[in-house]
């Protein structure tokens, strides 16, 4: 039983079902037979402006170089014919 659980992964389960492991009804029953945690659920309400505030927020995150250290390599050049 805890091997099927563990092929029931959302990351796995679609590789199953192309090599004929399970059958999407496999996978629907399994979906079925899961706990409503809805009580346990926190909505977050979001607007647009604080979408595009969180993009901005990610984008400078990737692009400021000044916190990222660059490894010191040196690159030999390759001989032809060797």
């Amino acid at each position: 039983m805890a091997e099927i659980k563990q092929k029931m992964d959302i990351r796995t389960c679609s590789r199953y079902v192309e090599k004929g492991i399970f059958k999407d009804s496999d996978i629907q029953a399994h979906l079925k037979s899961l706990p409503d945690e809805t009580n346990n659920a926190v909505w977050v309400d979001l607007t647009v402006e604080d979408v595009e505030a969180l993009e901005d927020d990610a984008s400078e995150e990737l692009t400021d170089e000044s916190e990222v250290e660059t490894p010191a390599v040196q690159v030999q050049p390759v001989e032809e014919g060797t």
